[in-house]
């Protein structure tokens, strides 16, 4: 004891650093060569070596890891582990049953930061709460429907003429890129109440070509920051590897948004006489509490329980209503509570006046309010009446981007691929297409015209098509959450308080036990009953769309747009994948085509 109380301050900071270095070294050791299911796991790196050795094709490792190891597997990694799950029970507890404790946590927030800032895919608690809820009131107007049906109508039909230009010209043609640029122009369009026109030819140079290569590398960098943690902020902070490519990207990323939130508040002004009901507030301030200071807006955010992931119900049907909207309860003051989040902890205080997201009513007159998702999100006000900020918008717009064009583009160029392989699935599609729309040779782009919502909705066996595209290649391939407490997974699993854990769509797609022993086929007739309706999947099985109160809710729209890109390419055109490219997936939060699908067109119609 003498010898402590003469210790200097310095020898004591050393000694207090020695022994959490030590404390961090000896549990380390433990995580990594305690018993586990899983890969070899080296000492102090863990199954590191092994997971880069094989990211380029990391999906199918660890679906080759879950059949060997035959369940959820524990993968140690430096500093930290990560447990993957691909049993629908399991997927099931995490998404729903018991969704509270797997959030996802503030370190993945902190690695999605520079792609999806604070919006709804990035965000927790009260803050993902508001933005769902005005989300829910968007995608449940009838009339978006409709206009979005006639956006894909109009922007298809460009798309036709695009690839009958290669088609006679002869020369391959990238299909993701047009399909990239196809679900861009419409996302923007319907959501956005924007045209960007990049369906026309171009050199690349345009803002939006350049948002899309840089949106596309940000989201390779991000992804790669999933698998090497410390790593990536040390690269980071070196300028080096993707990490050195991150600044030059977000400008051009952040030009195009705030381009976007430009034009749509000089339209909307235009719109309205020129009133400035949307112009945003110069110079306003993030009032927060305890954080890092960089907060940025002076306001505060009235949320209702009823838009709160923190809700309870008396079942778990419920507490799924609930969140997607389907349940709502009334007369609910707004809680407090608290965010806190890489850029400082905004406070959420009682609020009764503001205590729901101010979302403008649906006017029935013809010079109605704009309904587009970006145009009501500037319509709302905080707690103090001020608008949301343009940083605020732009995560808005860079979520629903992610979701309205990655996700939709490589689900339909992933049917083409399949389709490539499968000229008999290919056949009844077209079948069915001659059947339901009605038309005939000579018809051309003008069948794009005959997409309606009811012609769509009778084209079951390409729905099954689609499904079957997106079990065998998801969208989005797996999802992390970070536990909040002690768990224990319906297999028996323990989970530790702070665990990664990580549901992968892409393995539960291929599992045999899931969908029999044809599962590594394309077979589209799994999603057809005996009288050949669409035969739906609970969504924890069949997770391409997530479950539980996360579940998307864009999805009806989303396979309204597959579809009409679809059924106008296939009745027009046969496409061939060039003799000898190879395809593969490229390694990003979503599934894109590596590299692209180049194809080779001809004509199903001859003039």
């Amino acid at each position: 004891m003498e010898a402590i109380a003469t210790m200097s301050f310095s020898e004591a900071l050393l000694a207090a650093l020695g022994l959490t270095i030590l404390y961090l070294l000896c549990t380390t050791l433990w995580r990594l060569t305690r018993p586990h299911k899983g890969p070899f796991a080296w000492p102090l790196v863990g199954a590191f070596p092994q997971l880069m050795w094989n990211y380029h094709r990391y999906h199918d490792w660890i679906s080759d890891q879950y059949r060997r190891h035959g369940g959820t597997l524990l993968v140690p990694i430096p500093f930290d582990s990560l447990t993957y799950v691909a049993d629908p029970r399991c997927v099931e507890h995490m998404l729903k049953t018991n969704f509270k404790n797997y959030p996802k946590g503030d370190r993945d927030r902190d690695i999605l930061l520079e792609l999806l800032g604070g919006g709804i895919f990035n965000a927790d608690g009260q803050d993902w709460a508001v933005q769902r809820k005005t989300a829910v009131h968007e995608f449940s107007v009838r009339k978006l429907r409709e206009h979005a049906t006639l956006v894909f109508q109009e922007e298809v039909g460009v798309l036709v003429k695009q690839i009958d230009q290669a088609a006679e010209q002869g020369t391959p043609v990238d299909l993701q890129d047009l399909l990239m640029r196809l679900t861009l122009e419409t996302i923007c369009h319907v959501g956005f109440g924007i045209r960007l026109g990049v369906l026309a030819p171009s050199d690349g140079s345009s803002e939006a070509c350049e948002f899309a290569k840089a949106f596309d590398l940000t989201n390779q960098i991000v992804a790669e920051r999933f698998v090497s943690p410390v790593i990536w902020k040390l690269k980071r902070l070196l300028k080096i590897g993707g990490e050195g490519k991150m600044r030059k990207a977000q400008s051009a990323i952040n030009r195009f948004a705030n381009s976007v939130i430009q034009k749509r508040r000089e339209e909307l002004d235009t719109m309205r006489g020129g009133k400035n009901g949307l112009q945003m507030v110069e110079n306003s301030e993030w009032r927060h509490g305890s954080g890092n200071g960089n907060g940025k807006r002076n306001g505060v955010l009235g949320v209702s329980p009823e838009a709160s992931d923190e809700s309870s119900s008396n079942s778990d049907e419920d507490k799924e209503k609930e969140a997607t909207g389907e349940k709502r309860r009334e007369g609910s003051p707004s809680l407090d509570a608290t965010r806190t989040g890489p850029k400082g902890r905004w406070t959420l205080v009682e609020n009764e006046e503001n205590a729901k997201p101010q979302i403008p009513t649906t006017p029935s007159s013809e010079n109605s309010e704009p309904q587009d998702l970006l145009s009501r999100f500037m319509s709302m006000r905080d707690g103090c009446g001020a608008p949301y900020p343009d940083e605020y918008l732009r995560d808005v717009i860079l979520n629903f981007i992610i979701a309205g064009r990655d996700t939709s583009a490589g689900a339909i160029t992933w049917l083409f691929y399949e389709l490539s392989r499968s000229r008999r699935v290919e056949e009844k599609i077209f079948q069915e297409l001659m059947g339901v729309l009605e038309a005939g040779p000579g018809e051309g782009g003008r069948v794009a015209a005959r997409l309606t919502f009811e012609k769509l909705r009778k084209l079951t066996y390409l729905q099954a098509a689609l499904s079957e595209t997106l079990r065998l290649h998801p969208s989005v391939p797996g999802d992390r959450k970070t536990a909040v407490n002690a768990d224990v997974l319906p297999d028996g699993t323990r989970i530790a308080p702070g665990q990664f854990v990580v549901w992968t769509a892409y393995t539960m797609g291929r599992q045999e036990s899931i969908w029999g022993p044809d599962a590594a086929e394309f077979r589209p007739e799994r999603w057809l009953g005996p009288d050949g309706s669409y035969r739906a999947e609970s969504t924890y099985k069949f997770t391409a769309f997530q479950g539980g109160p996360r579940v998307c809710l864009g999805k009806e729209l989303a396979f309204l747009e597959m579809k009409a890109a679809a059924a106008a390419l296939i009745y027009n055109f046969r496409f061939q994948v060039v003799p000898g490219y190879q395809v593969t997936y490229g390694m990003a939060l979503t599934l894109p085509v590596k590299g692209g699908l180049p194809v080779i067109v001809t004509k199903r119609w001859n003039p």
